[in-house]
C-alpha cells in the first residue's frame, strides 16, 4: 500500500510590490536598488505531508545586478513566528531561481511569508522591504490508510505497507508504495514484529542492525494505528534513513477471528511473524523477536555464514541467543537525541562476543532453559559456541 499526496486546502493569497524613494548614498561596488524597478516573487503553494521535510522552489525576478538582496522565509501559525530563514542573493541576471528547505511540521494551517530586502546600508526595514508573497498552507494529517483485508486462515485484518527506500539517498520525500521489491542481492533483511509498547526498542534495534529492516507492527485500535503511523513518519523512517537503512513496515491492525468482528486479538503473534517475513524486501531474512537486540557486525557474519554453507544446498542457519538478568546494563534505556533536522538519533553500545562471554561467566547473561525453551535452544551447543574463538559456523542437528 502507499500514500496519495495530501493536497492543500485553497486559501487566499497576496503579492505587494513595495518600492522605496530612491537614495544616493552607497559604497563602491554595490547600488541601492532604484524606486522604479518593481522586484517580484512567484512561488506556488507547496504540498506537504505532515512532519516531511521537503525543498521550496521559486523564483525572485526585477532584481539587479549592482545591487544586494536579503530573501527571508517565515512560517507562523496564528500570528505567531515558528521558523525562519534567510538567503542572501546577488544575481548576474534579473530574475533568479531560489530554494529554502522546509522543516517537518506537525499537521495544522500554517502561514508561509516570503520577503525580500534591499540589503544596501542604512536603510530601515520598512525602507528596504522590495517584495512579499505570502501563503496560507494546510498540512494534512498523516496520510490516510489504504487498507485491504488480509485474511490468514481465520483471522482477518485491517494492512497498511509503509516503505522508507533509503536507496534514493535524498532529503525529499521517501515514502512511495513498493509491489514486490526487487531482490538486494545478498543483503539479509531484520525481521521482527512490535506493538505500540515496543516502539523504542524498536527504535534500538534498528539502530543496532546494519541491513535493511522489515516490521509489522500491530494496532488495536484506530488511535494506536494513528499513533504507530506517526511513528514511523515522524521517529522510525528518518532515522533508518538517516543511517542510509531500507525500511518497509507492515501495519496491521485490529485482528479478529473471521465472523467475530468485535472481537479484537490481542496480539497475533503467529500471523505477525509470517506477515513480516513476507514483507521483507529481500531472500534472506534473519527473524528476531522485539526482545532481542543484534550484536556488533552481525549481518556481515551472517552474510559470510550463508555464502560459505547455506547457499550451496537446503540449510537453516541458527543463531544462538542469550538472556540477560536485571542486573545487565543492557536493560538501561537508550540514549536518544534529536538532530538540527529534528531526526532522532540512537546511541547503542556495540555488543561483541568477547561482551557475552563475560556477561555469562558473571552470571548476568544466561541461556534459555525454561522447559519451553530447552528443546528449541539446547541443539545450538552454546559450550562450543563460547569456546569457539572464530565466528566460523558449524554444523548442528536441529529439529523444527
Amino acid at each position: 500500500m502507499g500514500f496519495r499526496t495530501a493536497a492543500c486546502r485553497a486559501a487566499p493569497m497576496f503579492l505587494f510590490l513595495i518600492s522605496h524613494l530612491a537614495q544616493t548614498a552607497g559604497f563602491p561596488g554595490q547600488q541601492y536598488h532604484p524606486d522604479d524597478q518593481l522586484v517580484w516573487i512567484s512561488a506556488a503553494r507547496p504540498t506537504f505531508r505532515a512532519f516531511q521535510a521537503r525543498e521550496w522552489h521559486f523564483e525572485v525576478g526585477g532584481v539587479l545586478q549592482t545591487a544586494k538582496y536579503r530573501v527571508v522565509l517565515e512560517i507562523s501559525f496564528e500570528g505567531q513566528p515558528l521558523y525562519s530563514t534567510v538567503r542572501y542573493l546577488q544575481s548576474e541576471q534579473d530574475r533568479v531561481s531560489i530554494s529554502f528547505e522546509l522543516p517537518g511540521m506537525e499537521p495544522w494551517k500554517r502561514s508561509l511569508n516570503l520577503r525580500v530586502y534591499d540589503e544596501a546600508p542604512n536603510l530601515d526595514i520598512e525602507t528596504a522591504l522590495l517584495a512579499v508573497r505570502m501563503l496560507d498552507v494546510q498540512i494534512a494529517s498523516l496520510p490516510d490508510p489504504k487498507p485491504s483485508d488480509v485474511i490468514h486462515g481465520a483471522i482477518s485484518c485491517r494492512a497498511e505497507t509503509l516503505v522508507w527506500d533509503s536507496a534514493e539517498n535524498t532529503n525529499s520525500e521517501t515514502l512511495r508504495e513498493l509491489h514486490g521489491a526487487a531482490n538486494s542481492g545478498e543483503q539479509i533483511s531484520l525481521v521482527s514484529v512490535a506493538s505500540i509498547d515496543r516502539s523504542l526498542v524498536a527504535l534500538q534495534v534498528a539502530a543496532s542492525w546494519e541491513g535493511p529492516l522489515a516490521y509489522a507492527l500491530y494496532a488495536r485500535s484506530v488511535e494506536e494505528e494513528l499513533a504507530l503511523r506517526k511513528f514511523v513518519l515522524k521517529d522510525l523512517g528518518p532515522s533508518c534513513e538517516a543511517r542510509g537503512q531500507g525500511l518497509k513496515v507492515l501495519l496491521v491492525s485490529m485482528c479478529h477471528e473471521h465472523g467475530e468482528e468485535e472481537s479484537v486479538l490481542a496480539f497475533p503473534i503467529n500471523f505477525l511473524r509470517s506477515a513480516a517475513v513476507q514483507a521483507a524486501a529481500t531472500d534472506l531474512v534473519l527473524y528476531s523477536d522485539m526482545d532481542f537486540l543484534p550484536s556488533a557486525g552481525a549481518s556481515q557474519v551472517l552474510k559470510s555464514a550463508v555464502n560459505a554453507r547455506v547457499r550451496n544446498g537446503t540449510a537453516v542457519l541458527v543463531v544462538p541467543c542469550f538472556m540477560t538478568t536485571e542486573q545487565s546494563p543492557l536493560l538501561q534505556p537508550p540514549r536518544i537525541s534529536c538532530t538540527p533536522q529534528g531526526v532522532l538519533e540512537v546511541a547503542t553500545t556495540p555488543l561483541t562476543k568477547v561482551q557475552i562471554r563475560s556477561m555469562f561467566e558473571a552470571g548476568i547473561a544466561e541461556v534459555p532453559s525454561t522447559p519451553c525453551c530447552f528443546h528449541m535452544h539446547c541443539p545450538v551447543d552454546y559450550v562450543r559456541w563460547l569456546e569457539n574463538t572464530t565466528d566460523e559456523a558449524y554444523e548442528i542437528q536441529y529439529t523444527m
